[in-house]
This record gives C-alpha cells, sequence and structure tokens, in this order.
C-alpha cells in the first residue's frame, strides 16, 4: 500500500487524487492540503437547494463535487486531508462500513491527542475535541474501491460557511453561524496558536504506518498528476455539479453528528403562514424560534417555544405538546388551528 505525503497542493487536485487513484485500482494513504479556498459538494447533496451560488461567484470560490458522502464543505489551505483508498475486499472492512470509520479515524484522534487534546470518534463519522467537532470525515465507493475521506481543521471561517450556503432568511443564516460556533473548534482554537505543519502531518502519517505497517512512501508523479487534475476537471463540470441530490421538505444544515439546524415553513388550512427556526441535538428540540405567524401573540410564540424546548421530536411526544399549549393559551382564538397542523409542521415541515 502506497504512502503519498503530499503537502500543499492545486486545490482541485486534493479531491482529484484519490479519485484517480481508485480508478487506476491502487490502494494509497493520501496526506494533503489544498492550495487555494474551495467548495466541495458531497454526493447526494442537491446543488440548488445546498449552494449560495452568487455569494460563490462575488468571492471568486470554485465548486466541485466528490463521489463520497458527506455534506457541503469549505475547503482551504487551514485544513489537513487525509485520504484511504482501499480494494472492497480488504480484510481491514469487514462487517459494515460505517463502523470502520472508528478504525479509520483512529489516526487523526492519536495525532491530536499527542497535542494534549481531549479527541474522541463521535459515531458514525465525526472527530471531537470535549464535545466539539474538529473533523469531518465521509466515504464512498469509486471504482469498486472503497475510499474514506477526512480532514483535520486548523482554523475554519464559520462566516463564510454560512454564508456560502443557500438560506430560507438571513436569520437562519446567523443561527447557522452561531451554531458552527458552538459546535465546532479548530487546532488554533484548542493550542491557541497554529501548529507546526510539519510536525502534524509527521505525527498523522507516524500513526497511519502504526496501523497500516505494510505502507511505503510513494512518489506523486506526472503522470498520477495528470490523472487527478483531468479527474478534477469532471469532477468541475457543470453537468456533475449540477446533478439532483436529495431534497428534504424542510431546509436543514448538518452543523455536526447529530445535530442539525432545520427552517420549517408553515401553512394551515386557511393559508396562514409562519416559520419555525429549530436546532435538534440527537433527535432533540434544543431551541426554538417561531416568526411570523402573527395571528399568535408573541405570548402565545414564546409559550409555543418553551414548551417545545427539550422535547424528542417524535409524533406522540409533539402531539402532546401541542395540546397542552392549546390548551395553556385556551384565551387565544386558536379553534381554527389543527392540532395535526401543528405537529406536522413541527416534524417535519409543512408547506
Amino acid at each position: 500500500m502506497r504512502l503519498y505525503r503530499l503537502g500543499e497542493i492545486p486545490w482541485q487536485e486534493t479531491q482529484g487524487i484519490y479519485h484517480a487513484l481508485a480508478e487506476l485500482g491502487q490502494e494509497a494513504v493520501i496526506i494533503c492540503r489544498p492550495a487555494g479556498k474551495y467548495v466541495c459538494l458531497g454526493y447526494h447533496d442537491d446543488f440548488n437547494q445546498e449552494i449560495n451560488s452568487e455569494y460563490c461567484q462575488q468571492n471568486n470560490i470554485p465548486l466541485i463535487r466528490r463521489e463520497t458522502g458527506g455534506g457541503v464543505v469549505l475547503l482551504d489551505k487551514d485544513q489537513l486531508f487525509f485520504q484511504l483508498i482501499l480494494r472492497n475486499d480488504s480484510p481491514l472492512l469487514r462487517g459494515r462500513r460505517d463502523r470502520f470509520f472508528s478504525t479509520f479515524l483512529k489516526p487523526a484522534v492519536e495525532t491530536l491527542r499527542d497535542y494534549g487534546l481531549n479527541a474522541a470518534v463521535q459515531n458514525p463519522a465525526d472527530i471531537v475535541v470535549d464535545g466539539r467537532k474538529i473533523s469531518g470525515n465521509g466515504a464512498g465507493d469509486i471504482n469498486g474501491y472503497a475510499v474514506y475521506i477526512g480532514n483535520i481543521l486548523l482554523d475554519f471561517d464559520r462566516r463564510a460557511m454560512s454564508d456560502l450556503l443557500k438560506t430560507p432568511s438571513a436569520i437562519f443564516r446567523e443561527h447557522t453561524r452561531l451554531s458552527m460556533e458552538r459546535h465546532l473548534t479548530t487546532l488554533k482554537e484548542e493550542l491557541r496558536e497554529m501548529p507546526f505543519m510539519a510536525d502534524l502531518e509527521e505525527r498523522l502519517a507516524g500513526h497511519f504506518t502504526a496501523l497500516l505497517p505494510e505502507l511505503k512512501p510513494a512518489v506523486y508523479s506526472g503522470e498520477l498528476q495528470t490523472l487527478a487534475q483531468k479527474t478534477a476537471k469532471r469532477l468541475m463540470s457543470p453537468d456533475v455539479l449540477q446533478l439532483p441530490g436529495r431534497r428534504l421538505k424542510a431546509r436543514q444544515v448538518k452543523i455536526k453528528e447529530g445535530v442539525f439546524l432545520r427552517s420549517h415553513n408553515y401553512r394551515d388550512e386557511l393559508g396562514r403562514t409562519g416559520t419555525a427556526i429549530l436546532l435538534i441535538d440527537n433527535n432533540v428540540i434544543r431551541w426554538l424560534e417561531c416568526s411570523g405567524m402573527d395571528y399568535f401573540t408573541s405570548q402565545a410564540k414564546l409559550l409555543l417555544s418553551e414548551y417545545l424546548v427539550g422535547v424528542t421530536l417524535r409524533q406522540e411526544d409533539i402531539r402532546c405538546v401541542i395540546k397542552c399549549w392549546q390548551d395553556k393559551a385556551a384565551n387565544l382564538d386558536l379553534d381554527s388551528i389543527k392540532t395535526e397542523t401543528l405537529t406536522q409542521w413541527i416534524i417535519e415541515g409543512i408547506s
């Protein structure tokens, strides 16, 4: 198995190389970082739902789509990438594929612990430090090979990340940024300084070699670089970028494993509208804000939020809370507001 320690390379090659190696049928570990800033969509992302293309154009941020899972990410030189290509019949992949993340992420976890950080895997595919995400990871099948990819955040521009996403409102965009402030961290923030890159790369490579003793240093040949560039060009083409992806009824942004920010549009039988923004943490509503819905008083909307925070996002639980809220707010004209309509609005968004 080959080990490519590439340092800083052209941004598009950081995605092109692992696709190229899979196409060549070569097992390998790659450690690299991009020379420029770019946006990378996951295999299942819907471009038109996810990307604020106007912002990307105005700020000269190019886009590419990878053939592995995970969501939209903003990538730049302040992240260290690690990528693994394995045969589908590799003995390392016995059992369920998602369970292999704990093995694949071990070198990165050990590297972070070398710096005195309380790093751990948050299943299935994040690394956290004291509960805050410092590494997001994904996997996929390319040309019959299992590909796992990950990164370590040295620094991260949360505002740019929230701005490049297509969001239903400025309020939702700001709460996206604030949620990332609370739930993400970086090496710079944890260490109060930027780590020495050569030391970080050396430690990560050493831990991968300890995990995979058969690793042998490899040269990034001109032939491989050309193939990586050609592959990246395909992944940047409009046909690939605009491939349709998953669309949810509610606009949702994943902050970290188990934590999502969602915007739910409300429209009842009388055509009245409103919006709720929810922060969901392991299927529990941790925060909720209602806007619009002017037929409710401010007090009624605040009371609804108070009733719903801390409740599990299950139909029966939400329906029970809605009924309690309606009883508490009995002095309001709620006769025309159906419990089931409100319940479905909170559960999945209705429009």
